[in-house]
């Protein structure tokens, strides 16, 4: 996975001077946008990268390519659902990685996870409920992706373009593309924090509220997304 040089910069310049945001994964209390700085994630990437990277076994070759990842209900990834392309002769299936088996190859493309031709069932999509996205649970990127973005007032703002996680796979931020309706605005995309089902979002219904009124997103300024995730996989 490749990094940007711009997170290691701004994450040791934020440390030196004790201005590390507070993070939203799990959070139970709203963060002010003027203490949130989505360039300070740690090892940021993003949903719409990883769903098209490759996929590589321990020897290197590619075995297939992602198509989604099955987040646990506070917001961290617990499996990557993999299309295979050949994988010990087996074409168009679908796997489950378990989460912790996933290497994120920094500084390559792509990633790496561990398949054995004698474990195959073991990645099953069906193992167990931390496999499934059912309502109430566990639930999928792509459950987040492509939401409409409402502010705390119900009053419609945009759409979900792409989440962000840390490295350790937990859900942080939502980026968020403007509706062409909205205000006298700076152009860009906007990164908020994400604040999950323990703070009332339901993943499987209409929008995705910001939890924050107009007032608060008023001054709040676009982020460099390229600079934070680019092609973070």
């Amino acid at each position: 996975m490749n990094r940007t040089a711009v997170l290691a910069t701004t994450s040791a310049a934020a440390l030196a001077l004790g201005t590390l945001p507070v993070m939203a994964q799990n959070a139970t209390e709203i963060t002010p946008l003027t203490d949130y700085d989505a360039t300070q994630i740690e090892g940021a990437w993003s949903a719409d990268n990883m769903r098209v990277a490759d996929v590589m076994g321990e020897d290197g070759d590619t075995v297939g390519y992602v198509q989604n990842l099955v987040m646990t209900p506070e917001g961290n990834v617990s499996h990557v659902i993999v299309e295979t392309d050949n994988w010990f002769d087996l074409a168009d299936r679908a796997i489950a990685v378990p989460w912790e088996n996933v290497d994120l190859t920094p500084g390559e493309e792509g990633i790496m996870v561990p398949l054995d031709e004698n474990e195959m069932n073991d990645f099953t999509l069906f193992a167990d409920d931390s496999t499934m996205a059912t309502e109430g649970e566990n639930y999928r990127a792509s459950d987040v992706l492509d939401d409409y973005v409402t502010l705390n007032d119900g009053t419609g703002y945009g759409y979900v373009t792409d989440i962000i996680f840390d490295q350790g796979g937990a859900l942080q931020s939502v980026v968020v593309s403007l509706d062409v309706s909205y205000g006298n605005v700076a152009d860009g995309l906007y990164a908020y924090p994400y604040y999950g089902p323990e703070m009332g979002y339901v993943p499987y219904g209409y929008d995705y509220n910001l939890r924050y009124d107009e007032d608060a997103v008023t001054d709040y300024q676009p982020f460099d997304y390229e600079a934070v995730v680019g092609d973070s996989v």
